[in-house]
């Protein structure tokens, strides 16, 4: 409850690079979340659990985040 004065300067934050840099940073964390949480699901039931498999799901992972990140990213810069 500061006014008017207060909010124009925290909506300036949040709407400028730094709300962008947070907005991009907690979408590229919610894509891990999301695509970690599969493996964990697909290692608990018991397939690719050896060393080699997990070395590889792991890596899978951050290739399916940072590619399903820029789709994400090119979607909403493009208005689709």
């Amino acid at each position: 409850a500061g006014g008017p004065e207060r909010f124009a300067s925290v909506d300036g934050i949040l709407t400028g690079w730094f709300g962008g840099l947070i907005l991009i940073l907690s979408m590229v964390a919610l894509w891990y979340h999301c695509f970690n949480g599969v493996r964990h699901l697909v290692n608990d039931a018991g397939y690719f659990l050896e060393r080699e498999d997990l070395q590889r799901s792991s890596i899978a992972v951050l290739a399916a985040t940072a590619v399903m990140s820029v789709i994400t990213l090119a979607v909403a810069l493009t208005g689709g």
